[in-house]
């Protein structure tokens, strides 16, 4: 038995750690993964061309206890656009996908809030993520941005984003912590932060976006804000330290993107533009 599942990365709109409320929006880097099921045997997971990880096999035994009947080895095809530890969901995206393709190699389909459910407790079961990243994995599966409550992983609001913009990526070097370090930085931001759940819910993700980094930048000693003034100048519209860092995501109009991008410097960094994944039509972490 076979099944597929796609997942995207995404950008941070709302840090859910102030508040408990998060926001993500779904870009054009996608995740896919292939699971092959074999029944009867040990109960095994194994990744094709890879080394598992604790994220990729915990994952894979909460899907396999959710949606398998009997043991099988789980074989796993992963195949990532998303760089890890820098602030684009990789762990949620590829959280999501494991199990949605274990789900539907096992002739499930599971909706996009129960994928989602299961990866955010996964992550928060493992120590990755303080509020289980909710928003990011949900936002992952479905495309779009989505507004969730992360502690009672409750979908708040669905956005769609106007059409016509690039996101630039902008990493100047490193990875994040995981989330749990950083909670008691962002405890002291808890009250500002509802500004910015204010402005999401309101409809306004770039207001949201370009208040969220303040919060962020504060919190995890990130000194972006003359950069980001300077992208704004050049045409930006928002620009924001997505997760925890250190990518600063950078909305731009397609006529601006090449202005934009030539203000950041590049040597040794990751840059790189995509697009906004828009909502998908169909349920599931499908293929």
């Amino acid at each position: 038995m076979r099944g597929l599942a796609e997942t995207f990365g995404a950008i941070t709109l709302v840090n859910a750690l102030p508040t408990g409320i998060g926001a993500a929006a779904a870009i054009d880097l996608p995740v896919r993964v292939g699971a092959t099921l074999t029944p009867a045997a040990p109960g095994r997971v194994r990744v094709a061309r890879g080394t598992s990880t604790p994220l990729v096999e915990r994952s894979a035994g909460a899907a396999a206890e959710r949606y398998l009947g009997e043991p099988a080895d789980v074989l796993l095809e992963i195949d990532s656009e998303v760089p890890f530890g820098q602030g684009l969901k990789s762990s949620s995206a590829v959280s999501s996908a494991v199990i949605g393709a274990i789900a539907n190699a096992a002739g499930s389909r599971p909706t996009p809030e129960e994928v989602a459910h299961l990866s955010a407790d996964v992550s928060q079961t493992i120590g990755l993520s303080a509020t289980g990243a909710f928003d990011d994995a949900f936002a992952s599966i479905t495309g779009g941005a989505a507004v969730t409550n992360n502690p009672v992983r409750k979908v708040l609001r669905r956005l769609e984003l106007p059409d016509g913009l690039d996101v630039v990526l902008w990493n100047p070097g490193g990875m994040h912590p995981p989330s749990p370090s950083a909670r008691a930085r962002f405890a002291a931001v808890s009250e500002e932060g509802q500004a910015v759940v204010d402005a999401i819910l309101s409809g306004d993700p770039f207001e949201a976006m370009r208040r969220n980094t303040v919060l962020v930048e504060r919190a995890m000693g990130y000194r972006y804000r003359d950069l980001r003034e300077t992208l704004e100048a050049a045409g930006a519209i928002a620009s924001g330290v997505s997760g925890l860092g250190p990518t600063l995501a950078i909305v731009v109009p397609d006529d601006a993107c090449e202005r934009v991008r030539s203000l950041l410097p590049s040597a040794g960094n990751y840059l790189r533009t995509a697009s906004f994944r828009r909502a998908r039509t169909t349920s599931g972490a499908g293929p």
